[in-house]
């Protein structure tokens, strides 16, 4: 058996192969295409080899050629990797070594790769999320400049086809930009809109059981769905409540220790939107996690006790998943 590390690049790879002791078969620089990956990996194939890899931005084309091969390969913790190998000297050579050493000695922390439908439902839900964040720029960028100008709106929604209208009017050719960049946005949002929803069809009953949580809509479902991936592996709800960053930190010294605010590590997505979340559920229903929020509220303030609902609201999600019920209030 042999074992690989691959140190992933926007370009190149960094890949070095070694023996169950340590021996190293073959090191190369691998361009970060198809045929450049399909081309040094097979020559190993035959023999049997397992590959680790960082969980970085640029892994998911370079692990998807490998699962085409039918090759293994692990993605590792990079905070874990980085706590267990860390080391002054860093250069792309001894990251893929460090990487093979790892899995060779069953020592990397490995992360969970979901399935290739989760992985295009959660990228669509992250781009939906980046469009709605930079219409948003776009129009502050427009009242902006209409309180610049000294300009009063003649209506409360100036993102209607009456409002649009009224702001293309104007006659200010940097608000008539503005609208043009709006516009485009709107298209691109559409679009996604459309691909999420097909994507989807394929998760309805999980995604029957969150929106049966007030406040939850069906975007917000494929976002949760997306960055959950499966429930089952989670060993129990504060698993998933850890993974959402929502779990408090905990400072420890012999007999002292405190509790801190939430550690924010994990799935930054799935912490955002269980908070937006968790604002419409206690500002417009009546439930056991509103009056958990309003009691919290009163002793430690409302910013505190919307993370602590948004934590309340993941450990319902978890069980929900978990025995496929809806939400019971």
């Amino acid at each position: 058996m042999l074992y690989a590390g691959l140190d992933v690049h926007k370009n190149f790879c960094q890949a070095i192969v070694m023996t169950e002791r340590g021996e190293v078969v073959k090191e190369a620089k691998i361009r970060n295409g198809k045929e450049e990956i399909a081309r040094f990996f097979k020559r190993f194939k035959k023999q049997g080899i397992s590959i680790a890899m960082e969980a970085c931005y640029a892994y998911e084309p370079v692990y998807e050629t490998l699962e085409s091969l039918g090759i293994e390969a692990k993605l590792c913790h990079p905070l874990k990797t980085k706590a267990i190998a860390y080391a002054k000297v860093k250069t792309d050579k001894l990251d893929a070594k460090v990487l093979a050493d790892l899995l060779r000695s069953n020592l990397l922390a490995e992360a969970y790769v979901p399935n290739i439908e989760i992985r295009k439902l959660r990228s669509l839900c992250r781009e939906r999320r980046k469009i709605v964040a930079e219409r948003t720029r776009w129009k502050n960028r427009i009242r902006h400049e209409l309180v610049r100008r000294g300009v009063k709106p003649h209506f409360r929604n100036l993102w209607s086809k009456q409002g649009m209208l009224w702001l293309s009017g104007l006659g200010i050719e940097s608000v008539n930009r503005a609208l043009f960049m709006i516009s485009c946005l709107n298209k691109a949002l559409g679009e996604v809109d459309r691909a999420i929803d097909n994507l989807a069809k394929n998760f309805e009953e999980e995604i029957e059981i969150l929106t049966s949580i007030p406040g939850i809509g069906k975007y917000a479902a494929c976002v949760i769905l997306a960055e959950i991936a499966s429930i089952e592996r989670f060993g129990d709800a504060e698993k998933l409540v850890s993974y959402a960053g929502l779990a408090p930190g905990i400072k420890q010294s012999g007999d002292y220790k405190k509790q801190g605010s939430i550690t924010k590590q994990g799935s930054s997505h799935l912490r955002w939107i269980l908070v937006e979340c968790a604002h419409v559920h206690v500002t417009r229903f009546d439930t056991g996690i509103t009056r958990f929020y309003k009691r919290i509220a009163a002793r430690k303030g409302k910013q505190k006790a919307i993370v602590a609902a948004a934590r309340k609201l993941c450990v319902a999600i978890y069980f929900m998943l978990k025995r496929k019920e809806k939400f019971r209030g």
